[in-house]
C-alpha cells in the first residue's frame, strides 16, 4: 500500500484537492478574462475612432457610411425645369416647395432681392442641407468673437448640397431656371415629423388662432 501511494503522488494530490492547483487554475482564468476585456476595449476604441473620422469628413446626420465627396449625385433637374410663368412670388414658392416635397427634398429660400430700387426682382432657392455648419459667434467692437459653449454630442444636417434654383420677375410674372439640379444626399423617405415640412401655412396659422380664441380644445382643432 505504501509503495502504491508513493508511486502516484500526482493522483493523490488531485483526488485530495491540492489548494495550490486550484489557485493556479484561478490565476490562469483571471489572466485570460483580463486579456479578453483589454482586447475588447482596444477593438471598440479603434472602431469608434474610425467612425468619428468618417463622420467628420461627411458632416452627415445619423450613421454615415461614405464621405460626402464620394456620394452619388441625385439629379432633379427635370423636375424643376418648366416654362411656366408664375403670376406672383407666392405661387412660385408654393410650386417649388411642393415639387421638392414630392421627391423627398426640402427647398428653402436662400436669398431674395425684391425691394431694391432700379433692380430686377429675383430670388434664389437652395436645398435645406446646403452650406456647412458654422459655430455661433458674436461681434464685439466690429470683430467676430467665438462664444465658448458647452460641447454637445449633436450632428448637423448641412452637407454642402450644391442644389440651387434662380427665379427672375419679368413683365408677365416670375420664371425659374435650374442653376444646379443635383443633390449630394439621398431623398427623405418620410417627411412626417420634419421640422420644416411640418410648418403651418399662413392660412392654417390664422385658422388655429381663431379656433383657440373661440376656446376650441386642441384635440378638436387637430381634427378640423
Amino acid at each position: 500500500m505504501e509503495t502504491s501511494i508513493a508511486s502516484s503522488p500526482s493522483i493523490d494530490k488531485q483526488e485530495i484537492g491540492d489548494p495550490s492547483i486550484h489557485h493556479d487554475l484561478e490565476s490562469e482564468d483571471c489572466a485570460m478574462e483580463v486579456e479578453k476585456q483589454v482586447t475588447n476595449v482596444v477593438v471598440m476604441e479603434q472602431k469608434s475612432q474610425q467612425e468619428g473620422d468618417i463622420s467628420t469628413l461627411g458632416s452627415y446626420v445619423g450613421p454615415l457610411t461614405i464621405p460626402t465627396s464620394t456620394r452619388p449625385p441625385y439629379d432633379c433637374t427635370e423636375y424643376f425645369t418648366t416654362e411656366t410663368v408664375f403670376p406672383s412670388d407666392e405661387a412660385l414658392v408654393d410650386w417649388i416647395r411642393c415639387t421638392g416635397k414630392q421627391h423627398g427634398f426640402i427647398i428653402v429660400i436662400m436669398g431674395s432681392e425684391k425691394c431694391i430700387k432700379n433692380r430686377t426682382p429675383r430670388m434664389r432657392f437652395s436645398c435645406e442641407r446646403s452650406g456647412k455648419y458654422r459655430p455661433f459667434v458674436k461681434k464685439v467692437d466690429g470683430k467676430e468673437v467665438a462664444v465658448k459653449k458647452r460641447v454637445r454630442s449633436t450632428g448637423t444636417k448641412k452637407c454642402e448640397c450644391p442644389f440651387e434654383l434662380k427665379a427672375v420677375k419679368g413683365n408677365d410674372g416670375w420664371t425659374v431656371s435650374v442653376h444646379n439640379g443635383t443633390h449630394n444626399h439621398p431623398p427623405a423617405v418620410y417627411l412626417e415629423g420634419h421640422s420644416y415640412a411640418g410648418r403651418l401655412s399662413a392660412e392654417q396659422t390664422t385658422t388655429m388662432v381663431d379656433l383657440s380664441v373661440a376656446l376650441v380644445k386642441p384635440k378638436e382643432i387637430l381634427t378640423i
